[in-house]
């Protein structure tokens, strides 16, 4: 996408360019709407190309301008984020008997929530 984006800049800059050397007169106007085309199309070509191509999808948190993860990543991701929310509620299962062996509680008398995050290839509690 970032391709695009250099392309589009590049043909605005060549128009603009072509269109200040040229001398005023009848040249310089179909000159102006040839450059215009040229710019319209860089932007149009690559809307159509990404539609054609099925991607489809809403890129959320800037992750439009990175590549995209292969399906194998996307899975593993998955399987990591289900394997860290069982951890979390076994360690709150866990620190929750262990407070009413302490001190005697009920079960419904407190709740315990726990959040954990990864940070490379550490969790924090």
């Amino acid at each position: 996408m970032k391709t695009c984006f250099v392309g589009i800049i590049a043909v605005a800059f060549l128009g603009g360019t072509i269109v200040s050397i040229l001398p005023s007169g009848a040249t310089q106007k179909y000159l102006r709407l040839l450059c215009a085309l040229c710019v319209s199309a860089s932007i149009i070509l690559p809307i159509f190309s990404f539609f054609a191509d099925g991607d489809f999808e809403l890129y959320i948190d800037g992750d439009f301008y990175s590549e995209e993860m292969s399906d194998e990543s996307y899975y593993v991701e998955i399987y990591n984020k289900s394997i860290e929310d069982a951890e979390e509620k076994v360690l709150e299962n866990v620190i929750k008997n262990e407070v009413i062996q302490e001190f005697l509680a009920k079960l419904d008398d407190f709740d315990i929530d726990i959040a954990i995050e990864q940070k490379s290839d550490e969790f924090y509690i």
